[in-house]
């Protein structure tokens, strides 16, 4: 493949050389490195293209996941509270002196 300045040196030389058989053989040069660029860029563009779709997948599961460590039992936050409290009496806080525990 033709660099740029390969390419503009090939068109400057047509453009100042009158000779049909140059012209005819740089022409050529130039045409078969255009097929050569547009081949190159549909396969990076395929290329791309499938890039792209195995991102978007990644994205996809990627975010499955993150739903998936985001939900969690609602039981497995809440502290371990005993339901019934148990219920204190005067009688229990008091000995049979009278004095407080």
């Amino acid at each position: 493949m033709l660099s740029r300045e390969q390419h503009a040196q090939l068109l400057a030389a047509i453009l100042e050389n009158p000779d049909t058989a140059n012209v005819s053989e740089q022409v050529t040069q130039l045409a078969e490195n255009y097929a050569g660029i547009l081949a190159e860029n549909k396969m990076n563009s395929e290329q791309l293209a499938a890039i792209k779709k195995q991102n978007d997948e990644l994205v996809q599961q990627n975010m499955k996941l993150f739903l998936k460590i985001g939900q969690s039992d609602p039981q497995d936050n809440e502290p371990d509270i005993p339901d019934e409290r148990p219920v204190l009496r005067f009688e229990d806080l008091v000995n049979d002196n009278g004095h407080i525990f």
